[in-house]
């Protein structure tokens, strides 16, 4: 019984930090409200000083609903909806009208109310006297059920009014509700393409988190601990059943321990902004670069990453105290002694899930991790006679150690290759970032074969068994893989994880079937073998002239699915074929870091200031397409201003074909 209570206590716990992390909110009401407001355009930034807007709320409501609207005054009783708008740049004319609202005679109060259902449509008139200004409203309504009682309702947003972009982006932006329709109905299969993929990466993601948790025993400071531990549980027990709780809480213990590590990235994840400073700014990358190369160092034997002892001694001398409470502390003393050798594991995986930019996403990852590394200690405890089958400690671990430090610092590249790109710095480009995987991959081979030791392996000849043979085979046709690579040949299989090929402009646009020399092209590149802008203005122009579709490609420097696309997708003859026949290609880059000219500085409806390249390139992909996630391709027709389709990461080239040439039939 009390067993029970701990376990059940201890899921409550668990269970609910999931739901708060996974909603990364206070607790909603139970209350769920009859209304439900449409998205309608707020977005009045093709407008100029002097100019006259309606701001126009909708909604529908649920049957046997209604909602007091305006035009009415009653001494007590019913309240009519009000709107509050502050902020400057604009002068209200008139007040909030509601439109196709009609009257209604309340008995109780004896008044003449007006009242919507089913629809609303709420409208107010405003004057731009100011550019570039964000506008706040709030409105406050009330809504009844027939013959029952009232809720009230607040609705709060922010709104953009006054040309701050280009005028033939904006032109775009308008024309957003407009075109929404046809996208609705083009992309509902590219959307459930997108949702597969994503079910993919979140399958691999988990899995080799649950993976690494099952490595993480085979590492020297934790495979020698293994039998104490196991022996430990059987030890004192009066039945098979104790000896089983024992072990149930002993690998929950570590479970929790190691998910409560992720709480707080988990929090600070899912704000946009948060999540691309992370990705592409200098700071960050550059800590999870030193992190990957300092394990990948302490991994070679170069030093040791410890805990402090009074740590590990503290909650020793807690877990001697029994009960089920000692095995916490047991479990706990075990994640700090092993430290050394868990945390990088823990390191990449917390650091991987921070570039997805999903709350959930590092809870989950550490979650999988856990359990793959408390398996092995429940499972042994179970079957203990599983323990004499196990390999005895060896030089082995030490293998094990020195392959995942080589592999670290391999993968530490791909930060410092992240702000090269977004920065433009240029000293880490593609031959030579193939030429330092060429070298480490080759001192691993020599590592495997016996040819070179490190710090903390033995003098003992190393005997070449055939899995290390194999493995050291591998790992050298990897090196010649990467050599192939330096000298520009394809190497589809690092797409994502290496710098992409970059094209060089002539001098003469129409060498380039182009109109005119791309804005921004001394940084910025198309996917290689195609020529393109990376100004939408400046395309949509190309693209009117030369009587062809825009392909508008939301990329990123660091967007590994971007670069996969690239050299898979858009190579294929048949892509690049109606790619090159049918459209003008423009990539806006969401990541980059180059500053706009201070007249193109604008504000989001967030109120930051938009001062980049990549930042008003996200702004425009949220604003149009109400996506902030790369790859998104979009096909536009210029001339009548709509966009026929979207479609995001696949890797199906007709499921892309499709995609292209569904202008043929929209």
């Amino acid at each position: 019984m009390k067993l029970l209570k701990y376990v059940l206590l201890i899921g409550i716990c668990f269970i609910s930090t999931i739901n708060l992390v996974a909603n990364n909110s206070p607790i909603q009401s139970s209350i769920k409200s009859p209304i439900e407001w449409k998205t309608t355009d707020l977005n009045f930034i093709n407008n100029n000083i002097g100019d006259t807007l309606n701001l126009v709320f909708k909604a529908t409501m649920k049957n046997d609903f209604y909602m007091y609207a305006t035009g009415f005054s009653c001494s007590q009783g019913p309240i009519p909806t009000t709107l509050k708008l502050t902020g400057e740049g604009f002068k209200t004319i008139g007040n909030l009208k509601s439109i196709g609202a009609h009257p209604k005679l309340d008995k109780d109060w004896n008044c003449n109310m007006i009242i919507f259902d089913k629809e609303v449509l709420l409208s107010q008139k405003i004057v731009i006297t100011k550019n570039n200004q964000l506008l706040n409203y709030k409105l406050k309504y009330f809504t009844c059920k027939t013959n029952d009682s009232c809720i009230p309702g607040k609705k709060y947003g922010k709104i953009i009014i006054g040309n701050p972009i280009d005028k033939i982006e904006s032109d775009i932006i308008s024309k957003k509700t407009a075109s929404n329709s046809v996208i609705d109905k083009a992309v509902s299969s590219e959307e459930k393409s997108s949702e597969k993929e994503q079910k993919k990466s979140w399958i691999l993601y988990l899995l080799t988190a649950f993976m690494a948790g099952l490595l993480t025993v085979f590492m020297p400071c934790i495979f020698p601990l293994m039998p104490m531990t196991v022996s430990y549980f059987s030890k004192g027990n009066k039945s098979r059943l104790e000896t089983i709780k024992k072990a149930f809480i002993y690998g929950l213990s570590i479970v929790i321990i190691y998910t409560a590590l992720a709480i707080l990235p988990s929090l600070l994840l899912g704000s946009d902004r948060v999540n691309n400073w992370i990705s592409t700014h200098w700071l960050p990358n550059i800590l999870f670069f030193l992190v990957f190369v300092l394990f990948g160092l302490s991994f070679l034997g170069a030093f040791e990453l410890k805990l402090p002892y009074k740590w590990a001694n503290k909650a020793d001398n807690l877990s001697e105290k029994g009960g089920y409470l000692g095995l916490f502390f047991m479990a706990l003393t075990l994640i700090i002694v092993s430290f050394s050798c868990t945390g990088p594991f823990i390191s990449s995986i917390l650091i991987l899930s921070s570039k997805g930019g999903i709350s959930i996403k590092p809870f989950l990852g550490m979650l999988s991790y856990s359990v793959g590394f408390a398996l092995p200690f429940v499972l042994l405890a179970l079957t203990p006679q599983l323990l004499s089958k196990l390999p005895k400690s060896g030089a082995w671990m030490n293998t094990i150690k020195v392959f995942f430090g080589i592999l670290e610092l391999g993968l530490s590249l791909k930060f410092l290759s992240n702000i090269d790109l977004v920065y433009g710095w240029g000293f880490l480009d593609r031959s030579t970032f193939l030429t330092i995987w060429a070298v480490l991959s080759l001192l691993l081979a020599f590592y495997l074969l016996g040819f070179i030791k490190f710090s903390h392996d033995d003098d003992t000849p190393i005997k070449l068994s055939v899995g290390r043979f194999l493995m050291a085979t591998f790992i050298l046709f990897s090196t010649i893989y990467f050599i192939t690579g330096i000298f520009d040949r394809p190497v589809n299989a690092l797409s994502g994880l290496i710098p992409p090929k970059v094209n060089n402009y002539h001098t003469t646009a129409s060498k380039n079937n182009l109109c005119e020399t791309p804005l921004y092209s001394s940084y910025l590149h198309s996917p290689a073998g195609f020529n393109g802008y990376f100004d939408l203005e400046q395309a949509k122009k190309c693209a009117k002239k030369q009587g062809k579709m825009l392909l508008i490609d939301f990329t990123g420097h660091g967007c590994a699915n971007c670069r996969k696309m690239e050299d898979t997708i858009w190579v294929q003859p048949n892509v690049k074929s109606e790619i090159e026949s049918n459209y003008i290609v423009v990539s806006l880059y969401v990541d980059d870091k180059h500053e706009l000219p201070k007249k193109d500085h604008l504000k989001d409806l967030a109120g930051y200031d938009i001062t980049t390249v990549g930042e008003k390139n996200l702004f425009l992909e949220k604003s149009l397409f109400n996506e902030v996630s790369q790859p998104l391709y979009v096909t536009y027709n210029p001339i009548t201003d709509k966009a026929i389709s979207k479609i995001g990461y696949t890797n199906n080239v007709n499921e892309f074909i499709n995609f292209l040439t569904k202008k043929n039939t929209d």
